[in-house]
């Protein structure tokens, strides 16, 4: 299993002083084991404290007013898990387990204190939020306009480019690890259940 810190993502994109990895492995002291298919936070639940996937995957997701399940995002290990959470005072999404995880927890007040001590953090925290945005925009971009062949392409392809970040060593094979119908859920995107991310 794969196991990446919010310091190791990190510092994957941008060199990293001492005391910024320190800083963010502050954030990473508290941790919990959730077996596989377990809940890590209800929608609607109290968003006090954020959490950094560091083994195993997640997923992000809503449930409809059809009763449909809208998967809005599969999280890797050096994730923030549902970071948009951290502007709301609940949560907008659910996040289960996809496999067995370990999560750090940290209280999201944490965040003010990071930022205002290592601007390049907040900066570099504002750039994976734009490319964030970015991923969202192409999927609205591609709902309608795509075959849902290549809707599960690009899914496959996410899944391995971002595997390969966090892992050097994966090759061009990897485990899945989620249903056909968590893929249904994951690509057959409504404009609606975007709308709401």
């Amino acid at each position: 299993m794969i196991e990446c810190g919010l310091a190791d993502r990190l510092g994957r994109l941008m060199a990293l002083t001492e005391e910024e990895r320190a800083a963010l492995d502050a954030l990473d002291q508290r941790r919990r084991e959730i077996p596989r298919h377990g809940l890590i936070r209800a929608q609607r639940s109290a968003t006090d404290q954020m959490f950094v996937l560091r083994a195993g995957s997640a997923i992000c997701y809503v449930i409809l007013r059809d009763g449909c399940r809208q998967i809005h995002r599969i999280h890797y290990p050096g994730d923030v898990i549902a970071a948009p959470c951290a502007s709301f005072n609940k949560s907008l999404e659910t996040v289960a387990a996809l496999t067995d995880v370990v999560v750090s927890t940290f209280d999201k007040m944490m965040l003010g204190s990071l930022f205002e001590q290592h601007p390049r953090l907040a900066a570099l925290f504002f750039l994976i939020g734009q490319v964030e945005r970015a991923a969202i925009s192409d999927r609205l971009t591609s709902i309608g306009r795509t075959t849902a062949e290549a809707r599960v392409g690009a899914l496959l392809l996410d899944k391995l480019n971002r595997l390969r970040m966090i892992g050097p060593r994966v090759g061009s094979s990897f485990k899945l690890n989620i249903t056909q119908e968590g893929i249904a859920d994951a690509v057959l995107t409504s404009l609606i259940a975007l709308h709401d991310v």
